[in-house]
Parts: C-alpha cells; structure tokens; sequence
C-alpha cells in the first residue's frame, strides 16, 4: 500500500468515528477531544468503552470548560 492509499484510509476511519460520534447524539468535537486526551491511559481490554455507542462522555459541568478552536471562551 503506498503513502497516498494509507492516508486516505485512516482519513476514512476518522471521518466515520466522527459521524458515528454524530449519530449517536454526541457534539463530535467534544467527543473526539475527550477520546483523545483518554486514549493514552486507556487500558487496552476498555478501548470499546471510547466507542461512540458506549462512550458516556464527560462528568457534568466539564463541557462548560470545552472551547473550541477560534471561539471566544464561555
């Protein structure tokens, strides 16, 4: 597989975790910032529960401290 072929590949299965993210009710920025910054420590045996279908997001009052790129903070 070259280089090109590959990118595009792991483009694909971003945008999809995303849209998944999206179909099941989560903000898909919140979302992804959330599974990435949990994702070093993640045991390996619990990856699933970052899945979008299980994944139960943040603790309450954490998505007020989300800003995202290049708006004004809350």
């Amino acid at each position: 597989m070259n280089m090109h072929k590959s990118n595009s590949a792991r483009t694909t299965r971003v945008v999809s975790l995303v849209h998944s993210a999206r179909l099941n009710g989560h903000d898909s920025y919140v979302y992804s910032k959330d599974v990435l910054e949990r994702l070093p420590a993640q045991p390996a045996g619990r990856i699933g529960e970052l899945m979008p279908h299980r994944w139960r997001g943040l603790p309450p009052g954490c998505i007020t401290n989300v800003t995202r790129p290049g708006s004004a903070p809350p």
